[in-house]
């Protein structure tokens, strides 16, 4: 039977396991994966190597493994990256890709079809132009939803005006969290040069997801996230926060981690506000 685990073999593999997972992971959870992993069936001692695993989160601070403990009621082992989303993580061009889908275009030209008699025409343009604009809009926010339904399958829920096709909607779809009530997003394409904003009269929601349909590759690309508060007329690209940052987040929301609680963990640093654009900081419930 397996008692003990060395640190520079244990440490890695649940560093690894924590990257795959994108979110914070309790201690003996976390030895139990990071056990299997290194020994598939063998029998150990999880009690002994989660205890020690949790011991030596208090004495070694993580910089050599890119981990910290977060200590307290959560008992719980984060990701550094993830914790601390640093200026040289915010300032990569880190987007996702979504492959173009039969169903998902279908679902897009059906949407485009009823919907479009009821849609106010923002811009002069033809019924045509007009037509096309609404159907890449379309297009771009059906697959988005196809991605946060892949990533968490149980918490998308439809919007609602969902086939009411004369009713107009300030959110694409919502996130059901727990013990709060559902987070709403909206899907916000790119515009004819090249950035992303907010369109007069557009009501802001509580997360917008930056996307752009790539023709030529046959994809939708999810640029990133921003907050209702910095959805502004033209948002700069550094108040985009990465992909990766908003996993994170979303992981820890839908799973009813309290952020409040690892902030104040003496283990963890705050994340600056250098680090989360002025008072933007992945904490609590909302983004602003």
């Amino acid at each position: 039977m397996i008692r003990t685990v060395k640190l520079d073999v244990l440490m890695p593999k649940a560093c690894e396991i924590l990257s795959k997972k994108m979110r914070p992971m309790h201690y003996r959870q976390l030895a139990e994966e990071s056990v299997a992993s290194l020994y598939p069936g063998e029998e150990a001692s999880i009690g002994d190597i989660a205890e020690d695993l949790r011991g030596k989160g208090k004495r070694f601070p993580g910089e050599h493994y890119g981990m910290r403990y977060t200590g307290g009621a959560a008992g719980s082992y984060v990701l550094m990256s993830h914790w601390l989303c640093n200026e040289q993580v915010l300032f990569q061009k880190e987007k996702h890709a979504v492959r173009l889908l039969l169903q998902q275009c279908v679902d897009a030209s059906i949407e485009t079809a009823m919907r479009m008699p009821y849609m106010q025409n923002k811009f002069a343009s033809s019924d045509i132009t007009k037509a096309a604009r609404i159907a890449k809009g379309m297009i771009v926010e059906q697959h988005v939803k196809f991605w946060f339904v892949q990533n968490w399958p149980m918490s998308v829920i439809d919007p609602d005006n969902k086939n009411d096709w004369t009713k107009g909607c300030d959110h694409d779809f919502k996130l059901e969290i727990p013990n709060d009530k559902p987070l709403l997003v909206d899907v916000a394409g790119v515009r004819h040069d090249g950035t992303f904003g907010c369109v007069a009269g557009k009501p802001k929601t509580d997360i917008h997801v930056l996307a752009e349909l790539d023709f030529e590759q046959n994809e939708v690309v999810i640029d990133g996230f921003v907050s209702k508060k910095n959805f502004t007329h033209q948002v700069p690209m550094h108040k985009h926060l990465p992909v990766s940052a908003m996993v994170f987040w979303c992981n820890c929301q839908l799973q009813g981690v309290s952020f409040d609680s690892m902030r104040s963990s003496k283990y963890l640093p705050r994340p600056t506000k250098k680090a989360f654009h002025g008072s933007e900081r992945l904490d609590g419930r909302r983004l602003d």
